[in-house]
């Protein structure tokens, strides 16, 4: 009944606790917003040509040309157009008496539309998941953004991971096709979903930056991606691909154009290109550690002195696959727990119990840690152990074996359960992400003392509890204080490159900067991954 009662002091003080709180679905669409002045290469000219007489023998490109190199401060033999635009020109001219808008982008030609639509140059970033793809609609002109929408990646039908899909490309001759086609449909409709939402035409829609990691952007392009899977993991290309709206399959203009952001390695994409330009870790003199959980970890650590970069192969727990009642971030899905006198927790979206996803696993791992339910080494408490805990009876009757193995129930009305072998899906994972960061900074000679902030990337990273992270070992030991969430860092990125010509150049520049390890090639890491399976000694409220 608090909502109904009466304020009569100015000043008055509100705590909704945690368990109270309504739920945002678990797609993160939002991320870091950074002050940037506009400087894209997209230019857009009001144009009245004087129709051709037989005085003036021009063809309608050199009339168009001429009018277009003088608007824009080129001379105009460095104007270009193509071909398909040539073929389209003279309808073009005349249906609209010779006054049309010319679209440039640098020193070409794109675009040709009739009248004045000057008003109207747009651009899409795109985050490109391997399980969401998320997108944003950009006035160019403004850096405005006017809308967001979010699919599941259809490549999932053929697989969770980027393994599976790029087997599938190895095993069936259609494999790839199938790929870049599921992928380069989810983006249309997207782009569909955001023209509708700001009440444009996708026609405006000029440029489309895409962020990905390396396999997703390898499918998406069409890029043979066979030699990602095998070591030494090795791409077609590292540096960004520009290509043709029309050849991308998109349905934006026509004379668009799409671009990809550049790869550092074969598992180091250009996801985390975009999240090293977002955040400016390779401009700032701070140390700072960037990490993007999720089923393969992308850990950055440095600052404008150099960078080193890994990608640490966590598996699919935090993404709730291979968990006994495991689930992605969906409306149902377990996601907070608290442990008192009694079992707390809370569903995405308030909806009825489904089953448990990633962060809730380990909010609840964290929670039988802090009272003893379960021992650092990963083990439940037996009964005889049990015993000996000061706890009630309302929390201990919780813990109970199963035909499945031993297991603490969350709901026990529909049985939703987080199961010995569950735990130990997550010790695996964090102990990858968590070894994987030791090893860059012995590389970089810091020790954790050293790092000045922990920046947490992605729709996992930006969920959890920090507590619960460190209480489990997933980051150092550092400062609750110094970690934060920073949100989707791709799409962030990716929006950078499309508004700024100049971000765009300083993103093909940062994998030059950093100093890719493949943590497997390290003789330390099975050593540093096997200590890390173990949960730190207690000690963390």
């Amino acid at each position: 009944m608090a909502c109904q009662a009466r304020v009569t002091d100015r000043d008055l003080e509100v705590e909704v606790p945690d368990e109270s709180r309504l739920f945002n679905l678990k797609v993160l669409v939002s991320g870091l917003s950074r002050e940037v002045a506009v400087h894209s290469t997209l230019r857009k000219y009001y144009l009245e040509l004087a129709p051709p007489v037989i005085e003036d023998q021009r063809s309608d490109w050199e009339r168009l040309r001429d009018a277009a190199a003088g608007r824009a401060g080129l001379r105009p033999a460095e104007l270009e157009v193509g071909i398909y635009l040539l073929r389209r020109l003279p309808v073009l001219l005349r249906e609209n008496n010779f006054k049309v808008t010319a679209v440039l982008a640098n020193r070409r030609l794109i675009s040709v539309e009739g009248g004045d639509t000057t008003e109207h140059c747009y651009g899409v970033a795109f985050d490109l998941g391997t399980t969401s793809i998320v997108g944003a609609l950009l006035d160019m002109r403004t850096a405005r953004e006017l809308a967001v929408a979010h699919r599941t990646n259809p490549q999932t039908s053929y697989g969770a991971d980027v393994i599976s899909r790029i087997n599938l490309t190895l095993q069936d001759p259609d494999g790839g096709q199938r790929m870049r086609t599921a992928a380069s449909d989810a983006l249309g409709e997207i782009i569909a979903e955001l023209a509708d939402r700001a009440a444009i035409s996708a026609h405006h829609v000029y440029e489309v930056v895409v962020a990905g990691n390396s396999a997703m952007e390898h499918l998406f392009l069409g890029l043979p991606a066979g030699s990602l899977a095998t070591s030494p993991y090795i791409g077609v290309c590292r540096g960004p691909v520009t290509l043709s709206a029309r050849r991308a399959g998109l349905r934006v203009n026509e004379d668009g154009f799409v671009r990809t952001a550049p790869l550092i390695s074969g598992f180091v994409g250009g996801d985390t290109v975009a999240g090293i330009l977002a955040v400016n870790l390779h401009r700032e003199e701070r140390l700072r550690l960037l990490v993007d959980i999720g089923t393969n970890g992308e850990i950055v650590a440095g600052n404008r002195e150099g960078l080193f970069c890994a990608s640490a192969a966590a598996g699919p727990a935090f993404e709730g696959a291979n968990i006994h009642n495991g689930m992605r971030a969906e409306p149902g899905a377990i996601d907070k727990v608290r442990i008192t006198d009694r079992v707390e927790y809370s569903t995405i979206a308030e909806a009825p119990v489904r089953g448990i996803c990633g962060t809730g696993l380990l909010e609840t791992v964290s929670e039988l840690l802090r009272v003893g339910l379960l021992g650092p080494e990963g083990r439940f408490r037996n009964d005889s152990e049990l015993a000996g805990l000061e706890l009630p009876a309302a929390v201990k009757e919780r813990l109970v074996d199963t035909p499945g193995g031993r297991a603490f129930r969350l709901d026990p009305e529909t049985g939703v359960a987080v199961y010995q072998k569950d735990v130990r899906q997550l010790q695996l994972a964090k102990a990858a992400i968590a070894a994987g960061i030791e090893i860059l900074l012995e590389k970089m000679s810091l020790e954790t003392s050293d790092l000045e902030e922990v920046l947490l990337a992605g729709a996992f990273g930006s969920y959890i509890d920090p507590a619960a992270a460190l209480r489990i070992g997933l980051l150092p030991p550092v400062r609750p204080e110094t970690i934060r969430f920073v949100g989707n860092t791709s799409l962030a990125g990716a929006r950078l490159m499309l508004l700024s010509t100049e971000l765009k150049d300083e993103a093909e520049c940062i994998p030059s900067l950093c100093g890719y390890v493949e943590l497997f090639h390290e003789k330390d890491f099975m050593d540093l991954f096997v200590e890390k399976l173990a949960f730190p000694t207690p000690g963390l409220p």
